[in-house]
């Protein structure tokens, strides 16, 4: 079987973390003004304001995923069919 893998694809989770507090501060508006929050693509916090202006702010990407132990694998032939997954 392992003679017949050729692309192998690992898991990872991992955790991105934004302060709305630090935020504000640094782009000048007040947390009590924030009327929604939500996480949006590519990792972008888009953060709408009761007077209606938005915010986006990317991920403080540090790379702080731990690559210890994968979340899940899997193998697959030359032709991506799937051989195992774990």
């Amino acid at each position: 079987m392992e003679d017949q893998i050729i692309n192998i694809e690992a898991n990872y989770t991992t955790t991105l973390h934004w302060n709305i507090e630090d935020v504000a501060e640094s782009e000048g508006f007040k947390v009590e003004d924030v009327k929604r929050v939500e996480v949006g693509k590519w990792a972008t916090l888009h953060i709408y304001l009761k007077n209606g202006k938005s915010i986006d702010v990317e991920a403080p990407l540090h790379n702080d995923t731990d690559y210890k132990w994968a979340d899940s694998s899997a193998y697959f032939d030359k032709d991506w069919e799937l051989v195992v997954e774990e």
